[in-house]
């Protein structure tokens, strides 16, 4: 469902500028993991894509004569593990959970996509009627969008604020949700871990804390409290090993962040209950 789609497992920087150049197309560039991390190149042509106008300088012919290739574009990148920093800085990055048995009911077939070809049409006739207005829109941007956070939310934005009804409301929420997850670092140690089915422990820690927070009736606690709440639980694999590193790397994985919250006696990490909305339903 993207314009001029270029969808590749594998790429290397000489061809990625000369197509971008003459094609212009939706990069849709997949197992990045396996090459991205080794091209230091490609991974600067990628970067300098991010700014609308970019250009790569090679020279060519005998005369070595230089020529100006765009490299503007957009790009998906899908791979395991995390964004080398100045990619994940120029992205809005999703992260992908396994599905549960059962939890997913429908299936792309790549033999029968009738519904997404008009669904395709519609969103380009829709793009075509509103590009002046889209152009035009300068939308109204979250506060801690800035900078490069900015630069890459800004077009949605436009398009929630043309669509109107409650799509800025949904925008925001996006928002919201994927800006949380970008303020956690990834931890290199789970990388390889995020394909994996979810284990005992990690039920059990979620169960556990859910009944924290319905015994304590608090809607938010510190990432202390809650690592001392947890030692106290007997039998349980992490009682001797739990720290808030700990407890925050495991959560991660589940798609709970932490957040600075406001105490009595200043600012401290830890967690809403909200923040486990997502995970409680889905894992318990």
């Amino acid at each position: 469902m993207t314009p001029r789609a270029l969808r590749t497992e594998n790429l290397n920087c000489p061809v990625l500028f000369r197509v971008m150049d003459q094609h212009q197309p939706t990069l849709l560039l997949d197992e990045v993991d396996a090459y991205l991390t080794r091209s230091e190149e490609l991974r600067g042509l990628l970067n300098a894509g991010h700014k609308q106008g970019a250009c790569a300088y090679r020279c060519e012919g005998g005369g070595n004569a230089i020529r100006a290739f765009k490299a503007f574009g957009p790009a998906v990148l899908s791979g395991i593990g995390a964004l080398p920093d100045t990619l994940h800085d120029r992205s809005i990055r999703i992260l992908l959970l396994e599905a549960q048995p059962g939890q997913v009911t429908a299936h792309l077939d790549s033999r029968h996509h009738e519904i997404e070809t008009v669904l395709c049409r519609k969103l380009a006739r829709w793009t075509q009627d509103n590009f002046a207005a889209l152009q035009a829109c300068d939308p109204i941007m979250p506060p801690t969008a800035y900078n490069r956070l900015a630069d890459n939310w800004r077009p949605l934005f436009a398009i929630a604020q043309i669509a109107g009804g409650d799509w800025p409301r949904r925008a925001l929420e996006a928002f919201n949700h994927l800006t949380a997850q970008r303020s956690a670092q990834p931890d290199p140690q789970l990388s390889t871990e995020s394909a994996q089915p979810l284990d005992g422990v990690a039920v059990e820690l979620l169960s556990d804390i859910r009944q924290i927070f319905a015994q304590s009736g608090a809607a938010r606690i510190s990432s202390k409290q809650l690592v001392n709440s947890l030692r106290v639980l007997p039998n349980r694999l992490w009682n001797s090993a739990i720290t808030p590193t700990w407890l925050g790397h495991r959560l991660r994985r589940l798609g709970v962040n932490s957040r600075t919250l406001r105490t009595d006696t200043g600012f401290a990490k830890g967690y809403e209950l909200g923040d486990f909305t997502g995970a409680f339903n889905r894992f318990l």
